[in-house]
């Protein structure tokens, strides 16, 4: 499957990524777009879907918003530091690409 993956922060760009997907799914159909609390079954390997979407997409659209740089996890850290921060994955396997 191809397509559009939206990778975003969902405490800082979930509202604007709704609005997004919609656009985009009325554009292309929903089947082309794919964001996470859209497309993962509940039970689903979250991580395993994401890498699968992902190197199966022609575009990764990374929404970022006012808070996507300094977003923290609950020990403070910096979640864009950590290798297990899922938007960091994203990208980065986007990149790879």
């Amino acid at each position: 499957m191809s397509g559009i993956f939206i990778s975003y922060r969902q405490d800082d760009s979930q509202a604007i990524a709704g609005r997004l997907f919609d656009r985009l799914a009325h554009r292309f159909g929903k089947a082309s777009v794919f964001r996470d609390i859209d497309a993962i079954e509940p039970g689903a390997r979250f991580a395993e879907v994401i890498a699968e979407r992902i190197g199966a997409c022609d575009t990764l659209i990374a929404l970022i918003g006012n808070g996507w740089l300094d977003a923290k996890d609950g020990q403070g850290r910096r979640r864009l530091d950590l290798p297990t921060d899922f938007v960091r994955a994203e990208i980065a396997e986007a990149l790879a690409q």
